[in-house]
C-alpha cells in the first residue's frame, strides 16, 4: 500500500517528466511482485549447502627451497630490483635448489659445469690448488663473485669453485658485465651465492650419500625458533665429506659449517648474523702429470691415465671463514633498504712435490 501511495504520488507530480515516472513505476512494479516469491521460499524452508572452499596464501620469496623446481620467481643480481627473468635485458640462469640436489651438485664448481654458455679449464686434481679451475664465459675468466649480491674481492676468490653448495639456497649467474651496480665490468660473467635462511617451520633433515671413488658425504640440516614469539630464528647446516679420486694415491676431505641468527626487531626490520666456515684438504694431489713424451729419447710414454706423478708427502690445504651481517627494512610501495657487511678469511697451505725425468 505504501509503494502505490508513493507511486501516486510521483504521477502526479507535474514536475516530474513522463520518462522518469515511467522509471519509477516499473522498479516500484518489480519490487512489489517479488515479495510473494521470497515468502514461497520461506514457507519452502529450502537451503542448499555449498561445500567447504578453503582458501590459501603464499608469501612472494625468492627462495627456490621446497619449491620443487627448476625456476626461481625472481632474481636480484641483475639490477638489484626482484624481477622475474623475461624482464632482465640479460642472460640469467638460475640454479635452484631442487637442481642442486637432484643432480648432487655439491661443490659450486659442479654448479658452473651444469650453467650452459660456462666452460671449464681444470689443472691437475680439483683441489690441489686455489687456482686450479678456470671458469670461462664469453671468452673472458669470471672474476665476480658475489655472496647475497655482495662483491668478493679477486684475491679473496680463489679457489671458491670447491665451495661447498649445502649453505646455499641458490646460485643466480648474470653472463655479461654487471658494472653499473657492482663495480668492476668483466665481460665475462656474475657468480652470486644466495645463502639459505631459517626456516618458517621447524626443520630437521640428515643425509646420507655414497658415491664414485669412495666417496662418502653426510649433511645435517637444522632450523628453529629460539624464542615463544618466534621473532627469532636459527638455522645450522653442517657437512663432511670424503673420499679417492679417479687419480692414484689421491685423498679429498671437505668439512664445512654454516650458521645463521635471523632477529625480527620489528614486522618490517629484520637482522641477520652469521658464520660460513670450510676446510678442504688434498692428499698427494698435484697440477703435474707424467711427461707425455721421454725429454731425451722423443719416444712417447707409456702412463696410465690414473698415474699419479706427485710426491706421497705433497697436500693441499684450505680454510674459509666468512662473517656476515644485514639489515633490512621494508617500506611501503616495494621499497627496501639493506645494510649487508661480508668479511673473509683465506688461509691456503700447500706442499708441492712432482716426479720429473
Amino acid at each position: 500500500m505504501l509503494a502505490t501511495q508513493s507511486l501516486l504520488s510521483l504521477t502526479k507530480n507535474p514536475l516530474t517528466s513522463p520518462r522518469y515516472s515511467l522509471l519509477l513505476t516499473i522498479g516500484i512494479t518489480i519490487s512489489s511482485l517479488s515479495y510473494p516469491i521470497i515468502g514461497k521460499a520461506e514457507e519452502a524452508n529450502d537451503s542448499i549447502e555449498l561445500d567447504t572452499l578453503q582458501v590459501e596464501g603464499k608469501t612472494l620469496t625468492d627462495a627456490t627451497e621446497g619449491t620443487g623446481s627448476y625456476k626461481a620467481s625472481r632474481s636480484t643480481t641483475a639490477l638489484k630490483l626482484p624481477l622475474s627473468q623475461k624482464e632482465i635485458p640479460q642472460s640469467v640462469t638460475i640454479i635452484t635448489q631442487q637442481q642442486i640436489q637432484d643432480q648432487n651438485l655439491t661443490t659450486l664448481g659442479k654448479v658452473l659445469e651444469q650453467t650452459p654458455g660456462i666452460n671449464k679449464t681444470q689443472y691437475g686434481v680439483s683441489g690441489a690448488c686455489t687456482t686450479c679451475n678456470e671458469f670461462i664465459a664469453r671468452g673472458f675468466t669470471i672474476r665476480n663473485y658475489q655472496l647475497d649480491g655482495i662483491n668478493i674481492s679477486t684475491p679473496m676468490s680463489g679457489g671458491i669453485s670447491e665451495a661447498d653448495t649445502a649453505a646455499y639456497d641458490r646460485i643466480e649467474i648474470v653472463k655479461g658485465a654487471t658494472g653499473l651496480l657492482s663495480g668492476a665490468g668483466y665481460p665475462s660473467a656474475t657468480i652470486n651465492l644466495v645463502r639459505k635462511k631459517p626456516t618458517s617451520e621447524p626443520l630437521l633433515k640428515l643425509t646420507s650419500s655414497v658415491g664414485s671413488w669412495s666417496t662418502i658425504r653426510n649433511e645435517l640440516d637444522v632450523s628453529s625458533d629460539l624464542n615463544q614469539a618466534g621473532t627469532i630464528k636459527a638455522r645450522s647446516v653442517i657437512t663432511q665429506e670424503k673420499g679417492n679420486s679417479w687419480m692414484d694415491r689421491v685423498h679429498t676431505y671437505r668439512t664445512s659449517f654454516y650458521g645463521i641468527v635471523d632477529f625480527s626487531l620489528t614486522p618490517s626490520t629484520t637482522v641477520d648474523l652469521g658464520i660460513n666456515y670450510s676446510t678442504l684438504k688434498t692428499n698427494n694431489g698435484g697440477v703435474h702429470a707424467f711427461r707425455k713424451y721421454d725429454t731425451k729419447t722423443g719416444d712417447k710414454t707409456h702412463f696410465s691415465r690414473s698415474a699419479n706423478a706427485s710426491a706421497n708427502w705433497a697436500y693441499s690445504l684450505m680454510e674459509r671463514t666468512t662473517l656476515f651481517a644485514d639489515l633490512k627494512h621494508y617500506f611501503q610501495n616495494d621499497w627496501q633498504f639493506t645494510l649487508a657487511v661480508n668479511n673473509n678469511y683465506l688461509n691456503a697451505d700447500r706442499v708441492y712435490g712432482v716426479l720429473g725425468h
